[in-house]
C-alpha cells in the first residue's frame, strides 16, 4: 500500500473542509449584476482565491451551469455550491458612447454597404473612466475595414483613452457555389449570394457589380467567400473582334464597326482600328462588344 499517495489524499480533503470552513457561508445568487465587464470568483465568494471566470465587451448577459461553475471553482481547490442549477450575470454600460458608435457604423457602411449591424461594444483599455462624460473619435484605423475587434482612440478630459472596438454584425457576400478556374466568368451558376457572420476580411469581399463585370484571376476553391483580389475584370471584348462603337453629335447619334487592338473588360479604354481609314481610335467600352469613342 502507498501511504504516500494515501497522505496526500487525506491532506487534500483536509485542506479542501478548511478551506470551506474559511471562506465562510455565503449564498449563491441566482443573478449578479457587475459593476464591471469581468466575471471573478469573487463576485460569487468574497474570500475565495481571485481568479477570472469570464470577460465580455461594452454590455452582455451570460448564463452559466452551477455544475460548470463547481467544477471550475474544483480546479482551483474551491468548494462550491449553489441552490439553482444556472446563475445569470449582466453588465451594461453608464458611458455616453452612443456618438461614437453612430460614426463606426457610418465608416463600416461604406466599406460594406449591406452589412446589417447587431451591436458596436466599446471598452476602455487599461483604465477606469468612472463617470466620464466627453468622448470624441480621435481616429478610425484602417484595421477597422478588416476585422471583428480592432482598437480606436478617443479624446477624452482625461487625454486620449485607446478603446476595444467590438462589431457583431452580418454580411451579404458572394461565395462559389464550385470550384472555379482562373479566367471563368463569375455567373449565377458558379457562385450564390449569402449572409454570414461578420468576422473580418484581409481582403474586401465582392459587391454585386464587381460579381456582374468580373471572372476569376485566379482559382476559386468551393465554398470560398470571393475577396476583391481573386477577381479581375470580365473580358467583354477580345483583340480582333469587330465591335459596335457609337459616337453622338449634335444630338445625332453615329454608329460604326471598329477592330479591337487589345482586351478589355467594362468601363476600360482601349484602341481600336477603323478598317476603312485604317485610323486608331481610343474607345470605352461599354457593354459586351460596345463601346463608345472617347
Amino acid at each position: 500500500m502507498d501511504f504516500k499517495l494515501i497522505f496526500g489524499a487525506c491532506m487534500r480533503v483536509l485542506l479542501g473542509i478548511l478551506l470551506f470552513f474559511s471562506l465562510g457561508i455565503c449564498e449563491i445568487k441566482e443573478r449578479y449584476i457587475l459593476s464591471s465587464n469581468e466575471i471573478y470568483s469573487t463576485d460569487l465568494l468574497p474570500k475565495a482565491p481571485k481568479f477570472l471566470i469570464a470577460k465580455f465587451g461594452e454590455n452582455f448577459s451570460l448564463t452559466l451551469s452551477s455544475q460548470k461553475l463547481k467544477e471550475l471553482f474544483a480546479s482551483y481547490s474551491t468548494p462550491f455550491e449553489s441552490a439553482y442549477p444556472q446563475i445569470t450575470f449582466s453588465y451594461h454600460s453608464t458611458l455616453p458612447l452612443v456618438q461614437v458608435k453612430e460614426q463606426i457604423a457610418q465608416a463600416l457602411l461604406l466599406q460594406y454597404p449591406k452589412m446589417q449591424i447587431q451591436s458596436i461594444n466599446l471598452k476602455p483599455i487599461g483604465r477606469d473612466l468612472g463617470n466620464e462624460r466627453v468622448f470624441e473619435l480621435k481616429t478610425l484605423q484602417n484595421v477597422i475595414f478588416k476585422k471583428k475587434t480592432f482598437q480606436i482612440l478617443l479624446n477624452t478630459s482625461m487625454g486620449v483613452v485607446p478603446f476595444l472596438c467590438e462589431v457583431n454584425a452580418r454580411l451579404e457576400v458572394y461565395i462559389a457555389r464550385e470550384d472555379i478556374r482562373a479566367r471563368e466568368d463569375l455567373s449565377v451558376s458558379n457562385v450564390e449570394r449569402k449572409w454570414v457572420e461578420f468576422e473580418g476580411f484581409i481582403q474586401p469581399p465582392i459587391n454585386e457589380s464587381e460579381f456582374l463585370s468580373s471572372s476569376a484571376r485566379s482559382f476559386i476553391k468551393q465554398n470560398q467567400i470571393i475577396t476583391i483580389n481573386k477577381i479581375k475584370p470580365k473580358l467583354f471584348v477580345k483583340k480582333g473582334e469587330m465591335i459596335e462603337v457609337g459616337l453622338e453629335e449634335g444630338g445625332v447619334k453615329i454608329t460604326t464597326r471598329l477592330e479591337a487592338l487589345q482586351n478589355g473588360g467594362l468601363g476600360e479604354e482601349i484602341m481600336a482600328k477603323n478598317p476603312t481609314s485604317k485610323k486608331n481610335i481610343k474607345i470605352k467600352i461599354t457593354g459586351v462588344g460596345k463601346g463608345e469613342i472617347k
